[in-house]
């Protein structure tokens, strides 16, 4: 199985937003290009190796820019409106941050993975509050990862080196956790994304080409996928819509399929224009039924796209 590129383990931390019914993938739906931006490095608006994208309710765009240890905001077509963070380990420092995920009210979550914390930031990136520290212990982290929301603004976050998920509340305190080392039930074996459901279900992707399903308090549900690294290409991270579709980019395979809720595939979302045979989707990101974001590491790029529409009822 071919690993993320970089020494760091990109994951996708996505905010999922409503999708309407009329913007339900079908089999190989071309994604139609409207804009891209970024490039090659570390200046204003440029990436290395951006890791996960989320949008706040007035649409702007936040990205994860994992090796220049920042978060870097944007308009909804890309024009850069702030950045913050530097590598370090002081409030609003950064050691590779690897997930994002904002709430209602603007404030704006950061997975701070080599730190083994979570941040917390207003929507302009002014420091809040952080919470985390080494260890397997409740509320310990070891390489915290994807990181989504709940409307209860409850936060889930995926805790990578200790093959669990935690769940905190809005301040940090511990809720609960669930999940170990494994392939059975309710386990996981290389743990990197989540996302929550508009019914509060938590989607969890793991790198041995599975997504688990949990309820938001760790009941174990559902599973689809094959671990034994053998079959299909690992899902980087995932998103789930209103209906309960999830979307899960295939960064080997170029496209984002997309399976209900229970694990039945119903198509798959591809890019079909210049530079599609290296278009490598890791994240994404919902604005509507009609917009989709998606964070492309090894272009150094974040592209926006009009959904396709539907060839089923």
């Amino acid at each position: 199985m071919r690993r993320p590129p970089n020494k760091a383990i990109l994951v996708v931390a996505l905010v999922g937003a409503a999708l309407s019914a009329s913007s339900r993938a079908q089999a190989d739906d071309p994604l139609i290009p409207l804009t891209q931006w970024g490039s090659q490095g570390s200046g204003p608006g440029q990436f290395m190796q951006p890791s996960a994208i989320a949008l706040d309710p007035a649409g702007n765009v936040y990205v994860v820019d994992t090796n220049n240890h920042r978060v870097q905001k944007f308009t909804s077509d890309g024009t850069l409106v702030t950045q913050w963070g530097s590598l370090g380990t002081g409030p609003g420092q950064f050691n590779e941050p690897r997930g994002v995920a904002v709430e209602a009210t603007g404030s704006v979550y950061v997975s701070d993975g080599l730190n083994n914390r979570i941040q917390k930031f207003t929507r302009d990136g002014t420091f809040l509050l952080q919470w985390g520290s080494p260890g397997s212990g409740p509320g310990q982290l070891n390489s915290p990862l994807g990181i989504d929301l709940d409307h209860a603004g409850n936060v889930y976050v995926v805790d990578h080196g200790n093959s669990r998920i935690q769940k905190f509340n809005s301040s940090g305190d511990f809720i609960s956790s669930w999940g170990s080392r494994g392939f059975g039930p309710g386990q996981f074996s290389f743990v990197s994304g989540l996302a929550v459901g508009a019914r509060g279900d938590v989607f969890v992707s793991d790198f041995c080409f599975a997504v688990r399903t949990f309820t938001g308090d760790g009941e174990f549900l559902t599973s689809w996928g094959v671990c034994g690294y053998a079959e299909n290409s690992y899902p980087a991270g995932l998103a789930a819509d209103e209906r309960g579709d999830v979307y899960v980019p295939e960064p080997d395979r170029r496209r984002i399929e997309v399976f209900t809720s229970s694990g039945t595939s119903v198509g798959a979302l591809t890019f079909q224009g210049d530079g599609a045979q290296y278009w490598e989707p890791f994240d994404l990101a919902f604005r509507g039924g009609e917009i989709v974001y998606v964070v492309d590491p090894g272009n150094a790029r974040v592209q926006k796209f009009a959904l396709p529409r539907p060839r089923r009822k």
